[in-house]
């Protein structure tokens, strides 16, 4: 008895192991899985879905579009009126809500400071662009749930086959897809459309694997998972350059990345999405958005955001640039200065018509225009210095690093430091406006 009991205790215990090791391999296994390489069924099924969205986008587009020539065309004929009355207040405002309408997307804010005269056509034209927004929405969630049945279908045939890590990449997309159908229909998905007038995401050549799908069309490649002062790239995209920046003032270790996109992925715009903490003596950050045939830089730090279109980086240097060319909203005073060695969600949009919005925590914190752009050139003649620059040699170095940017180009550079912190991680990048409510997760 004394005999079977002991036996009986070593097996329950070595059962107990068993079952620990198992949830250790499981822990181990789990994110392999959830990093597998895309399977190749499945491409074929994004594109198809993909350009399902497409014409969803179009038509949303047009809408707006046409609501916007109306309010226009109103607008245009109150300043004539005002201005032939002689009431200047009234031409003058009428004159500036036309010009806003024609550089970005209008604002609640704005609306505030409208005249009793534009209100009322300022009223249709929101209701049109809501319905507009809201048919699209309900339109994509129809779509959306057709494609879903489909991805089950591949999943099941995938698992079937034993290739589990394949399977489980379906069943992820498959699960985000869900939920967005899900934020769809019970009104919550209205943040997953830019607040930036649409010009539609163009479904072009595929994306490089680590592209996930989302609303309309729009994609996101997983750029890396981190950058930081001193330390370099963590999981770099494939393809993609890692270099090093020149020395600050009393500062070293500044890291950059280079993104070689082909012109046409960014003709419905651009977006850069990060989580952003720095503290210490470290500068800020620039991002560099692709604009026409060049580049535009928005600088980011502490207690300011600048927007430039340099011929050349050592314009700016590690400053943040024209900070002029910025509108703050009333967001900006809530959240700047940054907090030292504090995360911030951070999306940085640029449109394919100039129209720039910063967000910090999925509020919108500043906005701008730029009209052109020029190639972005990262020489540094040996006499010259820049902006907060430091001791000599001055220079961008790092593999295979162009030191003249061209068309689709984007990036990011992270200023040096002599102590503290200075990083992005889950860096992502869209070539197209991109929701909001993913910055803010």
């Amino acid at each position: 008895m004394r005999f079977t009991f002991r036996l009986s205790a070593s097996l329950h215990h070595l059962r107990c192991a068993v079952i620990r090791l198992f949830v250790v391999v499981c822990m181990a296994v789990l994110p392999v899985i959830a990093a597998a390489q895309q399977p190749a069924e499945l491409t074929p099924v994004q594109e198809q879905f993909a350009a399902a969205l497409k014409p969803l986008s179009a038509q949303r587009d047009s809408r707006i579009a046409a609501a916007r020539e109306v309010y226009s065309a109103a607008l245009d004929k109150l300043q004539r009126e005002t201005t032939a009355r002689g009431d200047l207040d009234g031409a003058v405002a009428a004159k500036q809500e036309r010009e806003r309408l024609a550089a970005r997307s209008l604002t609640a804010e704005d609306k505030k400071t409208l005249p009793k005269t534009i209100l009322p056509y300022r009223e249709v034209f929101d209701r049109a662009v809501a319905q507009a927004l809201a048919a699209a929405w309900s339109e994509e969630a129809r779509v959306t749930r057709t494609h879903l049945p489909v991805l089950e279908a591949l999943q099941k045939r995938i698992t079937v086959q034993g290739r589990l890590e394949e399977a489980a990449r379906v069943k992820q997309e498959r699960e985000r897809l869900l939920a967005r159908v899900t934020a769809l229909e019970t009104g919550k998905g209205a943040a997953a459309f830019p607040d930036l007038d649409p010009v539609g995401a163009a479904v072009v050549a595929p994306l490089p694997s680590g592209t996930t799908a989302t609303g309309l069309g729009v994609s996101s490649l997983a750029v890396a998972a981190k950058l930081a002062t001193k330390e370099g790239a963590t999981a770099p995209i494939a393809g993609s350059i890692v270099f090093d920046g020149p020395k600050g003032d009393g500062r070293s270790g500044s890291k950059g990345l280079l993104l070689r996109m082909d012109a046409p992925l960014v003709r419905s715009g651009s977006t850069w999405m990060f989580r952003f903490t720095r503290g210490g003596t470290a500068y800020g950050i620039h991002i560099i958005h692709p604009f026409g045939r060049g580049q535009v830089i928005v600088g980011l730090s502490s207690n300011s955001v600048g927007l430039t279109t340099p011929e050349a980086w050592r314009e700016v240097g590690f400053g943040t640039g024209e900070s002029k060319r910025v509108n703050k909203t009333s967001a900006y005073a809530k959240i700047f200065p940054l907090k030292d060695d504090q995360e911030y969600a951070v999306a940085s949009r640029l449109s394919v018509g100039g129209a720039f919005e910063l967000f910090v925590n999925g509020q919108l914190v500043a906005r701008g225009h730029v009209g052109s752009a020029h190639p972005l050139s990262l020489e540094i003649p040996a006499s010259a210095g820049f902006p907060l620059s430091g001791r000599a040699p001055l220079e961008f170095k790092g593999p295979d690093l162009p030191k003249q940017w061209a068309a689709g180009w984007a990036g990011l550079i992270l200023g040096p430091m002599d102590r503290g912190i200075n990083r992005c991680e889950e860096i992502r990048y869209f070539p197209g406006l991109a929701p909001v409510e993913a910055a803010a997760r």
